[in-house]
């Protein structure tokens, strides 16, 4: 990997939420940063011959180094202290000196015969593909290194900072996982508030976002275990998109199973027949109404998406061939927990009657018969408490007085007469 150090640049743009930067206006050079004098001229130098070793640095192109490389062979000292000298002895060097393979003019902004600005470059024995973990700490290396001599240089030999593709990427990869989750928890959140308003249902909207978390979870499975792919942007981007696709196979059934239309279907019942059907009887037909309403649609839309996805698969570019393939997976996988799974989930637990309330408990709690009934049970109760309170009193009363017939003490009873005392007990 390559690490770059630019002097003298300052970074004026700020990211954009929609369109590109422009990067003519995104730098400017610093104005205290100023090549000539010799204090400056020392610190560039000492910066590249005081290297770490824990920098991993295996090759530079230093343009101080070939300067003063090139001042010395013209026999003159290093530094120039000499302003006029200087201007004379930079503008050469820039038109003949070398450092590296290339011309020393390339890590050179200069304007007007002055240098403005300059980079160097190095490399590190770090692979461009290195975990993002260890290329942040070789980060955070060059990190101390560039704060330490900035501390120690003078302001004209300011500032400083590094860049590098190797930086990028992992931090890019480091935020991948966070922003994701981040993004998937937006995304489920809002769906259900969406679920939520088209349902009138909480219990039908939290079982829609179940079948997508695993419609999410089986999809991610696919990609990163069947497929062996690696987590990248695309990757990323693909589960985000499709994760709002999975949602609405799941819904339709949900919003069909919570239609008022749904207890008249089958037998002709209506809705003042709904008091005299059990409760799974009334979740049987519902379930039925949605799948037989809205099942044949969902299954033929998700046909139509699998065939055109199909076509992806034999694309040549990779992005259109794993876009293909989270198409083809993501429309199976929503159409069958949609069809399978959600109906028997609702078959067990769905809403008896999801327009009371945003689900059966609350159904129940705006019920007044239900208070009704736990007032009376309530009350029911209390007084077999205090039935069985009461004789438990009166038992411990009538042992107490056995067992002072037997003790014969205060009492004055005869033996015979303590005998049926207790026999009487």
């Amino acid at each position: 990997a390559q690490v770059e150090v630019v002097f003298g640049l300052e970074v004026t743009a700020k990211a954009r939420l929609l369109g590109d930067i422009d990067l003519d206006t995104s730098w400017q050079f610093a104005p205290g940063h100023d090549v000539w004098p010799h204090w400056t001229q020392r610190n560039l130098w000492h910066f590249c011959q005081r290297l770490p070793l824990s920098l991993k640095v295996t090759a530079m192109s230093c343009w101080i180094q070939d300067f003063r490389k090139f001042v010395k062979a013209q026999g003159y000292q290093f530094p120039v202290a000499n302003r006029l000298l200087f201007d004379q002895l930079i503008e050469g060097f820039a038109l003949d000196g070398l450092t590296g393979q290339v011309s020393s003019r390339e890590f050179l902004w200069m304007r007007d015969g002055e240098i403005k600005a300059s980079y160097m470059r190095f490399s590190i024995d770090v692979h461009v593909y290195t975990a993002p973990t260890e290329a942040l700490a070789e980060k955070a290396k060059w990190d101390r290194y560039l704060r330490s001599w900035s501390m120690d240089a003078k302001r004209t030999a300011r500032p400083a900072f590094h860049t590098s593709s190797l930086w990028v990427r992992a931090e890019a990869q480091s935020e991948l996982v966070p922003s994701t989750i981040a993004t998937v928890v937006i995304v489920l959140v809002l769906a259900f508030l969406g679920m939520l308003a088209f349902t009138r249902n909480a219990c039908l909207s939290l079982f829609v976002v179940i079948a997508t978390l695993a419609v999410f979870g089986c999809l991610a499975f696919f990609m990163v275990v069947v497929m062996s792919w690696a987590v990248g942007p695309i990757e990323v981007i693909a589960l985000i998109v499709f994760l709002g696709y999975a949602v609405t196979y799941s819904l339709h059934i949900a919003h069909r199973y919570g239609s008022d239309d749904a207890v008249k279907q089958g037998q002709g019942q209506g809705q003042g027949d709904m008091d005299m059907l059990e409760p799974s009887e009334i979740r049987f037909q519902r379930t039925m109404f949605a799948l037989s309403s809205i099942g044949g649609a969902a299954l033929g839309s998700a046909a139509t998406t699998v065939g055109s996805s199909v076509f992806l698969l034999a694309c040549t570019l990779t992005i259109f061939q794993k876009l293909g393939g989270v198409v083809f997976a993501v429309t199976v996988l929503s159409i069958v927990f949609a069809l399978v799974p959600l109906p028997a989930v609702l078959l067990w637990f769905g809403p008896v009657n999801p327009r009371s309330g945003c689900c059966p408990m609350a159904a129940m709690a705006a019920d007044p018969n239900v208070w009704k009934d736990v007032s009376e049970r309530a009350e029911r109760t209390t007084e077999r408490v205090s039935r069985s309170f009461s004789q438990f009193q009166d038992r411990v009363s009538r042992s107490s007085a056995t067992l002072e017939l037997r003790s014969g003490g205060m009492t004055g009873l005869t033996p015979s007469e303590d005998a049926i005392s207790i026999s009487i007990d």
